[in-house]
């Protein structure tokens, strides 16, 4: 059974946007519950995401989120573009597999004691008019496409 979630985030800082960055989801993104969908789980009340550039080509992740009951959880982790699996110290038995697609593109495999758990194809979309988020320019919309 595939369950297709859809998540859109806005970028909240117009200067971040406005800068040339090699790739389009970097900065930091405020889940847009309004526009968002989950389907396998309880919604959280809100979270944050900063994704960063790091060392050799990988991409630092931190997320802060407001869980459906309550639980603040952060995750923060550093994972290459190579296709394997890095472990998520906050979350454990989790790894995250991420693939760069293009710049505007990637696919993040999740797995919980060696089982997939959701793959998720990250998009920034831009110009606003082409995505799910109401947000003034030169802001951009992050979206996830994620099957379980």
């Amino acid at each position: 059974m595939r369950i297709v979630i859809v998540l859109a985030l806005v970028l909240s800082s117009a200067g971040a946007a406005a800068q040339a960055k090699p790739d389009s989801w970097m900065g930091t993104w405020t889940l847009n519950l309004a526009k968002s969908t989950y389907n396998a789980s309880p919604a959280p009340k809100s979270g944050t995401s900063r994704l960063s550039p790091a060392a050799g080509g990988a991409m630092q992740l931190f997320q802060e989120q407001v869980l459906a009951d309550g639980t603040l959880r952060r995750i923060e982790t550093t994972t290459p573009f190579d296709g394997k699996d890095h472990a998520v110290a906050a979350l454990p038995g989790v790894t995250y597999a991420l693939t760069r697609v293009n710049d505007t593109i990637y696919v993040l495999l999740a797995t919980q004691n060696g089982v997939v758990t959701s793959t998720t194809l990250t998009v920034a979309v831009r110009p606003i008019a082409s995505c799910h988020a109401t947000m003034d320019a030169p802001r951009s919309c992050l979206m996830f496409l994620n099957s379980r």
